[in-house]
């Protein structure tokens, strides 16, 4: 058995639901530690590796333009910029300099590339900039990393947003293999699912109605039911994809 679980955060997750419902394999499979990196890691993921491996996980900010941005801080969930070895600047849209609660543009300059130096770099990543930590290190904070553009749904009244849907309310409501939520239109939502099983009857206006909930009353939510949900160019899952282009979130659906 092992004692320490390196992988993408919906690997653990999968890995988690699938332990927790296996009755040969009880409600715990105990590990030392989870490291993640590589996706978007959600509250409930954390939530839910805790209560079947009885251990936190610990994430990393990184991408291959630039290595390692920011690392989980070893007293607290949010993330310390690698100050050391890397600039981070987290601009709004106006390029102004984000307060503390503010989400915001990852602009990146490493400084530790001297043959192809990147200066200023848009990771067309989002990140939420936080107060200092107690822990005392004096490096900036970040306390939540939103991901890439096309992870954030935007509406025509100007607001975007990185959906946080409980993994749970989905397997109450539609116990699916996998699933995906998507941003089809401005005010249309698409539910990708993989079935676990043909005959399970899915309470989709259950969940129609905890979506609108969480993001608008006004919002359209259709189903589309796959063999696969393929993963990105990466290999990566993402749980949230935004589909519109740049001009339909300025546009209102009839």
């Amino acid at each position: 058995m092992p004692d320490y679980l390196l992988t993408y955060p919906s690997n653990a997750a999968a890995l988690a639901a699938f332990i927790a419902d296996d009755p040969k394999l009880g409600p715990h499979f105990p590990l030392k530690g989870i490291w993640t990196g590589g996706e978007i890691l959600l509250d409930d993921v954390r939530t839910l590796c805790a209560e079947v491996f009885r251990t936190e996980i610990v994430d990393w900010y990184n991408a291959h333009e630039s290595g390692p941005l920011a690392i989980q801080c070893s007293h607290y969930p949010h993330y310390h910029v690698q100050s050391e070895i890397i600039l981070i600047e987290i601009l709004s849209r106006e390029n102004i300099p984000c307060k503390p609660n503010e989400l915001g543009r990852v602009v990146a300059t490493p400084l530790y590339n001297f043959a192809t130096p990147l200066i200023r770099y848009d990771m067309n990543d989002h990140a939420m900039v936080g107060e200092p930590c107690a822990c005392e290190r004096g490096l900036p904070v970040l306390t939540r990393v939103v991901g890439r553009s096309r992870n954030l749904f935007r509406f025509p009244d100007g607001t975007s947003l990185q959906p946080n849907f409980r993994t749970r309310t989905f397997a109450e409501h539609l116990k699916p293999r996998q699933w995906q939520v998507a941003q089809t239109g401005p005010l249309e939502i698409e539910v990708r699912l993989v079935a676990s099983n043909a005959k399970i009857k899915m309470d989709t206006e259950g969940m129609t109605a905890y979506i609108q909930k969480l993001l608008r009353s006004d919002l359209t939510v259709k189903y589309r039911f796959m063999s696969e949900i393929p993963l990105s160019p990466g290999g990566k899952h993402e749980d949230y994809l935004c589909e519109l282009t740049d001009t339909d979130d300025i546009e209102s659906s009839p």
